[in-house]
C-alpha cells in the first residue's frame, strides 16, 4: 500500500540534474513577500531569476522535503482546504514543519488552488485508501462468517433456496453484507490517521504549501528556484484535474516542464470526478444488494422459490447509475473539450493570478522552451497529443475492487446461508461459482460499458432533453445487460452444473472478447 520505503523519513538526499517547476503557490509565495516592498523591489527580484538560470538546473539538496499522502490528508485534509495566501503567518510557519527532508518524490501532486480542495482531498483519499478498504473489508468478512459458523451472532432471517435440486428454507444473516459494506466505507476515512509502518507507509508526495516555505525568504527562495530539481526527482507528476487546470499559465508551464526535464516520469491525470463517480458506483451496487437481499428474505414464507429481482424493481435500484452516466458524460465532454482547445493556447492569454507571475513563468520559459513561440507550439502539439490520449481512461479498473464489496459481500452471505442450512457441497459451490462470475466479470463489463458509451456519446445534445434522452439511453442499455447476466447466473445455479459452467463460459468469454478489442 503506496511506497515500500518512504522516502521522507530519509534525511539524505539524492544528488540529480534538474529543471524547472510549478505550481500556483509557488510565485504567490514569492509575491507575498513583494507585496510589502514596492514594485520596484518586484521587478528587482524578478531580475535575479535571470541572472541565475544556472541555479535551475541544480538540485538543492537541503530543501527537498516531502510529505506522505496519507498525512496531507489527515484532519479532513485541512491542508487542501485553504490556500496558504490567506493564512495567517503562524499557521504558515507550522506548515513548513509538516514536510520532511526527502531522496526523491514518488508523486509530485500538480493542482490550482483555483478549484476546491475538499473535492481534491476526497479525491486523493480514494485514491490512496483503496488497498486497506480492500484489505478491511476482507477482515471483516473472515471474522463475521466465522462467528456465524461458531454460532455466535444468530442468522434471524431465512430465504428459500434452489440450486441444483436442493430446495430448502436456509437461514440469512445481514453479518456480511451490511458490516462487509459499512466497515469499507469507514475506513475510507480511517486511512489518513493510520501510522506510516510497514505496509501502511503511503507514497511520499511533493505538496507546494508544505515543501516550500511560505514565509522564510530564503528558504523560500531557494525553494522557488529549486523547482525544476522537485521535477526531476519525482517519479510520477500527477495531476488532480479540474476545470480551471487547463487555463492556468502555471500549471501548464508544469506539466510541460516535467515532460522536457523528465521524459522517462509519468504523467497521470486524475479528474476528480472518476473518484466520486465510483463513490456513487458503490452506492448503487449497495442498493442492488440490499434489494436482492430483502427480495430473499421477503419471499422465504412462498412455495415458489426466488429466483431474482423483477425487472422493474431493479430497474428502481440501479436509478443511481442514471446520475453517474449523467456526469460521467458532462466530464468528459468538458476534458477533450478543454484539452483539444490547447490547439490554440497562447501563453500571454492564460490565467495568472498577477503580472509578477506571469513574468517569473516567462523567464523560466525562455530558459527552458527558448522562447513564448517554441512553448506554445510545444503545447499545442506534443503535450496536447499526450493529454488527449491520457484523457480516455474514464475509469481506473482498481476501483472495480470497491465496486464489487457489496454484491460479493452478499453471494457469500446466502452461501453461507445454504451450508448453515445443509446444503450439499456441489449446491453450494455451483451458487458461489455463478454468483462470483456474475459480481467480478460481468459487473466489470458493465462498468465499462457504462463508461464506455458514456465517453463515446459525451456530446451535449442540442436541446436539454435529448441530452438527457442520450443518458437515459446510456443507462437502460447498461440495466439491459446487468439484468440479463443477473437472470443467467440464476437460473444457471438452479439448473445443472453443465448451465453454470455454459453461463461462467460465456461471461469469460464476453470479457475476453472485450479486452481483445481494448474495451476493458
Amino acid at each position: 500500500m503506496g511506497a515500500a520505503e518512504g522516502c521522507c523519513a530519509k534525511e539524505e538526499v539524492w544528488q540529480a540534474s534538474v529543471s524547472v517547476s510549478e505550481a500556483p503557490v509557488y510565485a504567490q509565495a514569492v509575491i507575498a513577500n513583494a507585496a510589502a516592498d514596492d514594485l520596484g523591489a518586484a521587478s528587482d527580484k524578478l531580475g535575479e531569476c535571470t541572472s541565475r538560470q544556472d541555479e535551475w538546473e541544480l538540485v538543492d539538496k537541503e530543501v527537498i522535503r516531502g510529505i506522505p499522502l496519507k498525512v496531507s490528508l489527515r484532519f479532513f485534509g485541512k491542508l487542501w482546504r485553504t490556500s496558504p495566501i490567506d493564512l495567517k503567518d503562524k499557521e504558515c510557519e507550522d506548515l513548513w514543519m509538516q514536510s520532511k527532508p526527502a531522496e526523491y518524490f514518488d508523486v509530485f501532486l500538480s493542482h490550482t488552488w483555483m478549484s476546491s480542495g475538499r473535492w481534491k482531498m476526497i479525491s486523493l483519499l480514494i485514491q490512496s485508501s483503496w488497498p486497506f478498504v480492500a484489505f478491511s473489508w476482507a477482515c471483516t468478512v473472515l471474522i463475521f462468517c466465522a462467528l456465524c459458523l461458531l454460532d455466535i451472532l444468530p442468522m434471524p432471517f431465512f430465504y428459500r433456496a434452489e440450486v441444483l435440486g436442493f430446495n430448502a428454507l436456509c437461514p440469512l444473516g445481514p453479518w456480511l453484507l451490511f458490516p462487509g459494506s459499512l466497515v469499507p466505507a469507514l475506513s475510507i476515512f480511517l486511512w489518513p490517521s493510520m501510522p506510516e509502518v510497514g505496509c501502511l507507509r503511503s507514497e511520499c508526495c511533493f505538496l507546494d504549501v508544505v515543501s516550500i516555505h511560505q514565509r522564510d525568504d530564503v528558504l523560500k527562495e531557494r525553494g522557488i528556484y529549486g523547482l525544476g530539481g522537485f521535477l526531476k526527482v519525482s517519479r510520477e507528476l500527477r495531476v488532480l484535474w479540474t476545470t480551471p487546470y487547463p487555463t492556468r499559465l502555471w500549471c501548464m508551464f508544469e506539466v510541460a516542464a516535467y515532460r522536457s526535464v523528465n521524459p522517462q516520469g509519468r504523467i497521470n491525470i486524475t479528474p476528480i470526478a472518476v473518484e466520486l463517480s465510483a463513490l456513487v458506483f458503490m452506492l448503487g451496487t449497495l442498493v442492488v444488494s440490499i434489494g436482492l437481499w430483502c427480495r430473499h428474505a421477503a419471499h422465504a414464507a412462498r412455495a415458489t422459490p426466488f429466483i431474482t429481482l423483477s425487472p422493474w424493481a431493479f430497474l428502481a435500484c440501479t436509478v443511481p447509475g442514471l446520475f453517474v452516466i449523467h456526469s460521467v458524460r458532462r466530464n468528459m465532454e468538458e476534458r477533450i473539450q478543454m484539452i483539444d482547445g490547447l490547439n490554440q493556447f497562447d501563453a500571454e492569454q492564460a490565467g495568472c493570478r498577477s503580472e509578477f507571475d506571469k513574468s517569473f513563468i516567462f523567464t523560466g520559459i525562455q530558459a527552458w522552451f527558448g522562447s513564448l513561440q517554441g512553448f506554445n507550439h510545444y503545447v499545442r502539439t506534443t503535450l496536447r497529443s499526450e493529454l488527449l490520449s491520457r484523457c480516455k481512461c474514464v475509469f481506473p479498473t482498481r476501483y472495480l475492487a470497491m465496486i464489487l464489496l457489496p454484491p460479493v459481500s452478499l453471494t457469500l452471505e446466502v452461501a453461507l446461508g445454504l451450508y448453515k442450512g445443509g446444503a450439499p457441497l456441489r449446491s453450494i459451490m455451483a451458487f458461489a461459482a455463478s454468483n462470483l462470475c456474475l459480481h467480478v466479470v460481468w459487473l466489470t463489463l458493465d462498468v465499462k460499458l457504462a463508461t464506455g458509451l458514456s465517453q463515446r456519446f459525451y456530446e451535449r445534445g442540442s436541446t436539454v432533453c435529448i441530452d438527457f434522452a442520450k443518458s437515459l439511453s446510456i443507462f437502460l442499455a447498461v440495466v439491459i445487460f446487468s439484468y440479463s447476466g443477473l437472470l443467467a447466473a440464476a437460473a444457471s445455479s438452479a439448473t445443472s452444473e453443465g448451465a453454470v459452467v455454459l453461463w461462467m463460459s460465456t461471461a469469460f468469454a464476453t470479457l475476453g472478447f472485450a479486452v481483445w478489442r481494448g474495451l476493458v
